[in-house]
């Protein structure tokens, strides 16, 4: 056996691997360049993706209204804070009624405002959905336009009307004492 011999093997296991790696990095490149980046949400996916959201909110199903969130979202907001805003906004009213979904594009994601009523509390939900069809960002801002007072009550039409900053039981359950912790 010659010294040529003796060196074919290792030669061969040099080669072998080089062609297993190669063979790798090709298969890797080949996936990454016909993946497509996920495609703009639509409006209509949007839409049902926010009302499927509340509905389940609405319901009492936090945990599965939770599962919607992006990653992020959850991260930042937990089961049991959504909870306890449900348990707050369920004393309210028995139940909500919604107005028509608005969507705004922003990019590939899309902000899905619905008007929503429960009881007196008048709001607007703002709901973010991302391309990867999950929630991304979840905002409830109170409605401070006319629509959001109650009317008075036609028997009441004579009774003087007392002046709602007096009344803070009329009002909806709004934090007031925002800066009560602040030392002046």
């Amino acid at each position: 056996m010659t010294s040529i011999d003796a060196r074919r093997p290792a030669r061969l296991r040099r080669a072998a691997r080089f062609a297993v790696a190669g063979f790798v990095a090709s298969l890797l490149l080949a996936t990454t360049a016909c993946a497509k980046p996920a495609a703009p949400v639509s409006d209509d996916e949007a839409v049902a993706i926010a009302t499927r959201f509340l509905d389940l909110f609405d319901a009492g199903q936090v945990e599965e209204a939770h599962e919607a969130f992006s990653v992020e979202l959850r991260n930042t907001l937990s089961v049991e804070d959504l909870q306890a805003t449900h348990a707050a906004y369920a004393r309210r009213a028995p139940e909500s009624t919604r107005g028509e979904p608005r969507v705004e594009r922003i990019g590939d994601a899309a902000v899905v405002e619905v008007p929503v009523q429960r009881g007196q509390l008048v709001m607007q939900a703002s709901i973010t959905v991302g391309p990867d069809r999950r929630i991304e960002g979840l905002f409830y801002s109170l409605d401070e336009g006319p629509q959001a007072k109650p009317a008075p009550a036609a028997d009441d039409a004579d009774a003087p009307h007392a002046d709602p900053e007096a009344a803070p039981d009329a009002l909806p359950d709004v934090d007031t004492d925002a800066d009560a912790g602040v030392a002046a």
